[in-house]
Formats: C-alpha cells, structure tokens, sequence
C-alpha cells in the first residue's frame, strides 16, 4: 500500500488529484475485493438470526456456571422475636433471639445439581444446533441471491443478443414487405418477439440492479467491491447413499431433536428429587437478654421438608417429561424418514435436469452445425447457392434460444445442488466426492484412507458397493475404515456380502479395519462388553478364508463428546488409556495377528500430555 503526507492539505488533496488524473489510477482500486467464498463466509457472519442465536447459547453457558456455584454452602439468617418471652424448659426467655446458618442442601448438590448441569449442556447443544441451522440458512438464502444476480446477468446477455437478431430480421420483413404485402404477418411477428425480448431484457436488467444493491447494502459493501463470477460452477459430483449418510451424521434439525429429547430425559430425573430439602446446617445462636447455657453459642441441626403432595406430583412430572423425550424422539424419526424422502425427490430432480442438460446440449449442436452448413451455402459466389439472410438469422435465433434453455437448465441444476446440500445439513462439498464416505482424508503421501459409518447400507446395496470400489480406484483410496454396528458384529460369522465385499477390496488392494466406537466404552462398567465383543470378532474373523478377512481394529471412542467431558477430562483420558490397553491385552491373549488402531484428536496432549502419552504407548 502507498501512502501519501501532505502538511498543505489543500495542495496536497490537489497535486493526489493530479496524479490520479494524470496516471489513469482508479480510486478504488485500493479497496478490499471479495469474491463468492469471501462473500459466503462474510453472509453467514452478518446474519441477525445467527448472532441471535450466539447470544442465547452464551446464556446457557452462564446459566451453567451459575448452576455449579450451586455446590457452594449457603449461609442464612433467622429473626425471632417474643414480646413477653417463652417460658420451656429450654429457658427461652428472651424477647430477641437471632441465629445465623451456614447449610447445604444434599440432595440439590449430589442428585439435583448433577441432572440439572446434563440438562442445561443438552440446551447448550440445541444452541448450536441452531445455531448451525441458521448458519445453513443463511448461507442457503445468500447463494440463491447470488445466482439470482449471476443468472440475471447471464439471461441479460442472451436477450441482449436475441434483440439484436430481430432487429435484424425485422429491418430484412420490412424491406420485403414493401414489395410484398403477404409478408406483413412476418413482420408483425418479428416486432412481436423484439418487443418481448426487450421487455425481458429490460426487466431482468433493473432487477439485476436491484438484487445487487440489496447483497451489497445487507454485506455492509459498496458494489464495487464485489466480484460476480460469472464462469461456471464446477460442482463436485454427488451420490445419493454418501450424501444421506452425512446427512444422518450432520443435519443440525436431528442434533436439535435429540438434545432436547436428552433435556427430557434430565429433567424427568431432575423431577424425582426437585421438590426435596435434605438441610443439615451449623449456625450461631445469639440472645437478647439472656446468657445462660443455652442464651448464646453453636446450634447444630437437620432441615428436612417435602410437599404432601410429592409423590403425586412428582410422578406426574416424571411422566411429563418422559412423554416428552418420546415425543423428540418420534421426531427425530420422522424427520430422517423426511431428510430421505426430500433427498431422494431432489436427487430424482438433479438426475431429471441433468439429462435434460444433455438432450440440449444434443439440440444445441444440431442447431450449431446446421448454422456452420448455412453459412457455408451463403459464402459460396454462385447465387443460387446462397442461403437466405432471413433464414440464417432464424436458425441464429433458434440455436440462441436453445443456449438460453441450456443455461436455464444449468442454473437449475445449481440451484438443486446447493438445495441438497442444505437439506443435508451440509455447507461444504468436503468428502462427498463420487463412492466415497462423508468424512475421507489423507493421513500421509502414500495413504488414503476412508471413514464408512453405515456399512449397513452399503452392504444393502450391489450398486452402492460397485460405487464404493470404483471410488477406491479412481480416488487411490488404499486404507478403508468399515463400521461394524451390533447388528453386523452379531451376524458377522454368517455374512457371505461382507465376506465377500470384504475379499474384493482386497483384491483391489484395499486394507480394511473393522470401524467400532462408543464414548461410552471409557468406563469401567462398560469395558467388559467391548472386550468380549472383540474376542468374538477376532474368532469369527480368523474362522474365515484369509481373502474375506479384516486386517486391523479401528477404535474411534471419542471421550470428549460425553456429558462429563469438561469437568472430568483427565479421568476419561486414563480411562481411555486404560481401555485400549485391555483391548490389546484381549488382542495378544488370542494369539492371532491383528493391528490394533486408534483415532486420537491433537488436542487430547494439550488436554492432558501425560494421559496422552499413557494413550499412545497403550495404541503402540
């Protein structure tokens, strides 16, 4: 960047605008450019309902620190004052008695608390499922404004050139017509056509004008700081399995159901305790007038209360709530069973388009091969030879108008293909590349390796494993990580598809390791289920011909996605430690060979290095 000094400011303001001048610069040329990926990204910051929803999720964390000062004891006061004394036994003579309490409420702390802090980090959860929600809409509204200006521009420059065509043909009908009255039905269509084209062109020009303005005022921009790419999208391509498998993994809608069916499920437990005080307290007992034994010192106690009606009400809670969480829950179902139904309707449409595309671009090339033989007849000098002018400006006409259905169509086919990938739940094409499984990735130069979280339904489908095999192939895939769900590790000895899948990634040189995660499976109580899972695994998979089997067990726990994870992350990583250690133990005690792999985030050393390091020699 330059910059200029000036001590005169006028003179200075006049040699700047001297030299601008002189030298041809454009003032703005120093702004800031921002092209679609900036622009995206800069849409999605600025909306309202995103940093709305920001604000609330900031409002539960909050509410979630102020639940935990709940553990703290609390301290009160008690007044009590006699005009004329009691007379007991315990000498309570005097008029004034004041105590101060310091107490704890058990049952809030040890069953109460715990519920309550699950419920408000299932409401933290449904903020960022909003939160992502929201981000998707927004991202979704601002690339329809933006193809709606880019489209505009595009249907701008083919009305352009069709006004400019019959304008030409019209000038040729009215020379005709001159001499020739049966040609004015020619002429009078001629004008017809221009003049709906310049309509159109006119129409679609100031709604440009307008769409522009308004991305440009609601981005905080001036308009020359935007750049409307008008080159052509280069989608990626997508398949329908793959994308419905992100779509059950990351659409925000089922987040959302599922934490607030999980802030029923707490706050039926909160339910069973809210409305009982279990108060043991140690206080200070001062009197007015009196210091006998009993006038003045420490008071030691237990507050018990409970509504008459607890049980009742309690109950009736319990089974609000638990009506509730079914209801979140029939939700969820329904809206992946919709997730499905939309997915497929809009896949149909996307396939329906693009052959569409096809048939005109097949026109398209007719039309553009006739106008070359044409133009071929006019060029030639004997007369009787050369084609019509008014003939060759219609089939200019005719071929303009199949590449305005062409373009229409393309701009059809985006606007589909970005709706797939908001009804997914998606805002990125990473990982959805054509067989592959949503979340791929390259560990190294030599390996590519790929996630398959619902082998079930590829196994389902011929057609989706064919996929999955030509994927590997095209995509150099050689490391393939396929999820085993209880139902495959059951039937796992018995399935002739795996098997047989199995032995034909092999074949395309493949190396496949049987995917298995629980969060859950850091915990002790837990343990022994997986363990024994494993051994039968092992069993079952050197029962088979060496081609069918797999090579390694991929463990993918993820302790950081459990309800406990903030208060207790250096306990859940020995844990996990501890869990994969028993894994191998189980491993080496078959006496068969068999690698042993495991996903670790980075940031687990920055959590805790020494569990990290206790994780890493127990995978090693």
């Amino acid at each position: 960047m330059v910059t200029f000094e000036f001590k005169n400011i006028f003179g200075g303001m006049a040699v700047l605008c001297g030299a601008l001048a002189l030298s041809g610069l454009n003032i703005l040329a120093a702004q800031e450019t921002y092209t679609l990926a900036d622009l995206e990204k800069r849409a999605v910051e600025r909306s309202y309902s995103v940093a709305a929803m920001v604000e609330r999720q900031a409002s539960f964390e909050n509410k979630l620190a102020a639940n935990r000062a709940l553990a703290l004891p609390e301290i009160s006061t008690f007044y009590r004052y006699y005009q004329q004394g009691v007379d007991l036994d315990e000498n309570l003579s005097s008029s004034h008695i004041l105590s101060l309490r310091l107490s704890q409420d058990l049952v809030e702390l040890i069953k109460v608390r715990r519920s309550k802090s699950r419920e408000i980090r299932s409401e933290i959860e449904v903020a960022r499922s909003q939160i992502e929600s929201r981000r998707a809409k927004s991202l979704f509204d601002f690339r329809m404004q933006y193809l709606d200006v880019v489209e505009g521009e595009r249907r701008s420059r083919s009305y352009q050139a069709l006004v400019e065509k019959y304008e030409e043909l019209l000038v040729i009908h009215k020379a005709r017509y001159q001499h020739n009255e049966a040609l004015l039905t020619a002429v009078l269509e001629a004008e017809a056509e221009l003049l709906s084209y310049t309509g159109l062109l006119n129409y679609v020009e100031t709604r440009i004008q307008k769409q522009k303005a308004f991305i440009t005022a609601s981005l905080a921009l001036e308009p020359q700081q935007v750049v409307w790419e008008q080159r052509a999208e280069d989608l990626p391509d997508l398949v329908e399995s793959y994308v419905l498998e992100a779509a059950l993994h990351e659409n925000a809608d089922l987040q959302l159901h599922a934490a607030r069916a999980e802030i029923e499920h707490w706050r039926a437990n909160t339910a069973r305790y809210n409305d009982i005080k279990l108060m043991p307290f140690v206080g200070l007992r001062v009197r007015g007038d009196s210091f006998s034994e009993l006038g003045t010192g420490p008071e030691f106690g237990l507050r018990f209360s409970m509504p008459l009606a607890y049980f009742s009400a309690r109950n009736r809670k319990i089974d609000q709530h638990k009506a509730n969480e079914r209801y979140w829950q029939l939700e969820s179902e329904q809206k992946t069973l919709d997730i499905e139904l939309n997915l497929s309707a809009l896949f149909d449409r996307y396939r329906l388009t693009q052959a569409q595309i096809k048939h005109s671009e097949k026109v398209l090339q007719l039309h553009a091969e006739k106008l070359r033989i044409e133009r071929s007849k006019s060029g030639k000098k004997v007369s009787e030879s050369r084609t019509d002018p008014a003939i060759l400006l219609a089939i200019e006409i005719a071929k303009l108008k199949v590449e305005l259905t062409v373009q229409q169509k393309l701009n059809e086919r985006t606007r589909i293909y970005y709706k797939i990938l908001y009804r997914a739940g998606l805002s990125r094409t990473d990982g959805l590349q054509d067989g592959g499984g949503y979340s791929s990735q390259s560990t190294d130069g030599n390996t590519q390796a790929l996630w398959v979280w619902r082998a079930a339904g590829i196994l389902d489908s011929p057609r989706a494993q064919q996929r999955l095999l030509d994927t590997c192939h095209t995509q150099g895939v050689n490391r393939l990580f396929l999820s085993l769900n209880k139902r495959l590790l059951r039937s796992f000895s018995q399935d002739t598809t795996l098997h047989s899948f199995v032995a034909d990634l092999h074949t395309a040189g493949v190396r496949v390791a049987a995917l298995m995660g629980d969060p859950l499976w850091v915990h002790e109580s837990n343990r022994q289920a997986l363990l024994q899972n494993i051994e039968q695994f092992i069993t079952d998979n050197f029962a088979l011909p060496e081609s069918s089997r797999l090579d390694a067990i991929h463990l993918d726990i993820e302790p950081q996605t459990l309800d406990e994870w903030p208060t207790s992350r250096v306990d859940l990583l020995d844990e996990l430690a501890t869990t994969i250690t028993a894994v191998k133990a189980t491993i080496e005690a078959s006496g068969y060979k068999l690698a042993l792999e495991v996903d670790l985030p980075l940031f687990f050393d920055k959590v805790d290095a020494g569990s990290f390091i206790k994780i890493i020699r127990a995978a090693d």
